[in-house]
């Protein structure tokens, strides 16, 4: 009997070691990735072993003791650091600024990486999902696509209920945008670059989100020419729209842009025009004064 809780506190200490093990690998990839670094962050699940001097309450002679400072104002500070800083340093510093990194959601509104995660690095980061308002999730992420289940990208998006912007350029991982219908708030959407995604289903689901105000389809070479008018009925359907982006996506004539900038509301416009040197393009310069438009059709002139 001894021996069999002997046996069972062993496994429960072996299965504790592993886990952190695992953390702290993640942690090292985001960090190292995002800053190519070579020093490994110590596990942000994991409290720091000691506290530091300050939060021991030994006095510092050039400053404050830190925790005398209120906890609204560490957080204001933290805020300033991405999220992959604050993982590698103040998360791990002291017990104190432990606590207040795990629990503070304000730390976790903003992550913008350009880092290839591994699925397990991409699991830990998600957990986070529900706090995200600013989610840059730029280039493949393949090796999550490729060792995961089909739909678990897009599985996690739609966790992503309270984002306001969206970055997924390049992200080739991405081959549905249903997960939109799940973030109700979503008023920037950049998918330039994303050329997996079916082109019938992205303008349909595009359509649906009445609250965007800035989209980029940029370099979404799967889009045809007879995309343009469904483009074109997006532009349409999303009051709220100032910014279109369709460059190098497909080509549109100086008929199709009269149309758009007639029945919406966009102070900008970026599409690649077709019928080069076409007189309409002046005079929707002159008709249209109010709005920027992007270096292709500004060549018109």
């Amino acid at each position: 009997m001894q021996r069999s809780i002997e046996s069972f506190f062993q496994r429960k200490r072996d299965a504790d070691v592993n886990e952190d093990r695992e953390v702290e690998a993640v942690q090292k990839e985001i960090v190292e990735a995002e800053s190519g670094s070579s020093k490994a962050a110590a596990p942000l699940s994991t409290a720091p072993k000691r506290s530091c001097n300050v939060c021991l309450g030994k006095k510092d002679s050039n400053s404050r003791q830190l925790n005398e400072i209120p906890t609204e104002v560490v957080t204001e500070i933290f805020s300033y650091l991405t999220i992959q800083e604050v993982l590698a340093g103040p998360g791990v510093a002291c017990h104190r600024f432990y606590n207040i990194v795990k629990s503070c959601k304000e730390l976790w509104r903003k992550l913008k990486t350009t880092v290839e995660f591994s699925v397990l690095s991409f699991r830990f980061i998600m957990v986070h999902a529900q706090n995200f308002e600013v989610l840059s999730l730029i280039y493949s992420q393949k090796s999550v696509r490729y060792n995961s289940l089909d739909s678990y990208i897009q599985d996690c998006l739609s966790l992503c209920v309270n984002v306001r912007e969206l970055d997924l350029s390049h992200n080739t991982s991405v081959v549905s945008l249903a997960f939109t219908q799940n973030i109700p708030f979503l008023n920037k959407i950049i998918i330039k670059g994303c050329t997996s995604l079916d082109p019938d289903i992205m303008i349909a689901k595009l359509g649906c989100c009445k609250t965007l105000t800035v989209l980029d389809i940029t370099s979404c070479i799967q889009l045809e020419e007879h995309h343009v008018f469904g483009l074109i009925q997006v532009c349409k359907q999303l009051p709220l729209l100032k910014i279109f982006k369709a460059k190098w996506s497909c080509q549109f004539s100086p008929e199709t842009v009269i149309d758009i900038l007639s029945s919406s509301n966009l102070s900008e416009l970026a599409v690649t025009p077709s019928n080069w040197g076409s007189p309409l393009w002046a005079e929707i310069f002159k008709v249209f004064s109010t709005v920027r438009f992007g270096e292709c059709i500004m060549s018109q002139i």
